[in-house]
């Protein structure tokens, strides 16, 4: 479900977090606008992750360990949560209270992680580009996501553990 559509990520973690919301409490947390709240609720009954009582939202028990799974590979700094889903890590950020997000596949930070370890300094967006033979705009996510993941207190699962070869 967050594969396909990842922006119900923040509103789940939310709920995994703090059981028992009510809508106003869940926008409030979430920094999101009522009418992309609502779609994500929505979303989420439809997928049967959570349900409503009393006109609060609780995550269903049968989520809560996938929800935990999920938050191992899960980084949350302040605004901007990077999370890694089946080797593909995906960035979102809420702003102006809606969900942005951008992702890309592990293998790009691992292969400019190894090469950085082996050189000893870090690639501009070009050498970047030129290494993982990309366009500068990808290139330009792969360096920010590097940025992200160094203020991560822990690396994200696989990624960053041993250093894949190119």
């Amino acid at each position: 479900m967050f594969a396909a559509r990842p922006w119900l990520f923040i509103t789940a973690s939310s709920l995994y977090s703090n059981p028992g919301l009510a809508m106003e409490d869940l926008k409030e947390l979430t920094g999101l606008v009522m009418d992309a709240l609502k779609r994500s609720i929505w979303w989420l009954k439809k997928y049967s992750v959570i349900e409503e009582k009393g006109g609060r939202y609780f995550l269903k028990t049968e989520y809560m360990k996938a929800m935990e799974e999920l938050h191992r590979d899960h980084c949350n700094l302040g605004g901007v949560h990077v999370l890694l889903l089946d080797r593909v890590y995906v960035v979102l950020t809420v702003r102006k209270g809606r969900v942005h997000y951008w992702s890309l596949p592990a293998e790009y930070y691992e292969k400019l992680l190894y090469y950085e370890v082996l050189t000893d300094h870090p690639y501009s967006v070009e050498e970047i580009a030129s290494i993982l033979r990309v366009d500068e705009s990808t290139a330009k996510k792969v360096e920010r996501l590097r940025e992200l993941l160094k203020h991560c207190k822990t690396t994200l699962s696989s990624a960053g553990r041993g250093h894949a070869p190119p």
